[in-house]
């Protein structure tokens, strides 16, 4: 039998001269900033901006030029809302172009998920037992779950992707099992890439009951 090809997992930020993105999957929105003449022809500025997704359709937010000013409260100067329409305009091609990716992303996560090979666990939160059991799909090196349907504050349809290394089903699981309890899995993740077996693990890592 072949062996599964490890996913990648999706890079939300993105940074040229100029330009930065980052989007937040779970509240589908693209804030960043990017750089753009002044009105006045004149010289550059960079101007912050936030898009919002709603019924598919792009909207930008908030838009705020970056002040070249030394006082914290004047980091930032507002604009009239019909004011650099036209930086707008690029703003949202942009966040449009940005979203379509990790859209694609996305869709491989979910074709991921249907495949039989994965590995699938059904983890009950400690302190959230009334949620219910959740499904978590370990490929290989990844741990990938929907928030939404595990009772976190996400919109439905996204998937969350862990990077876990190469590590075996049962310490996937235990990592899993942290992460849902609000547990340190960050910690636990770097442990077992340096070869913590699943025992030291849990040594080091147990839950304090109540």
């Amino acid at each position: 039998m072949a062996t599964q090809q490890a996913i990648a997992i999706p890079v939300l930020e993105y940074e040229v001269a100029g330009l930065r993105l980052r989007y937040d999957g779970w509240r589908d929105e693209i804030s960043g900033r990017i750089r753009d003449e002044h009105s006045n022809r004149k010289e550059m500025r960079f101007y912050d901006f936030a898009v919002k997704w709603q019924n598919g359709k792009g909207e930008v937010k908030t838009f705020s030029i970056a002040a070249k000013h030394i006082h914290p409260n004047h980091f930032r100067k507002g604009t009239a809302s019909d004011n650099r329409k036209d930086i707008k305009v690029r703003v949202l091609n942009v966040a449009e172009i940005w979203r379509r990716r990790k859209l694609k992303e996305q869709e491989a996560l979910r074709e991921a998920i249907r495949n039989s090979n994965v590995t699938r666990f059904e983890i009950s939160p400690y302190l959230e037992r009334w949620l219910g059991p959740h499904a978590v799909f370990y490929v290989p090196d990844v741990l990938l779950f929907e928030p939404a349907q595990c009772g976190r504050d996400c919109r439905k349809g996204w998937i969350e992707a862990i990077l876990v290394g190469h590590v075996t089903a049962e310490v996937a699981r235990f990592i899993a099992q942290l992460y849902f309890d609000n547990g340190p899995y960050e910690a636990a993740v770097e442990a077992a890439r340096v070869g913590k077996s699943l025992s030291e693990l849990e040594r080091c890592f147990a839950r304090e009951e109540e």
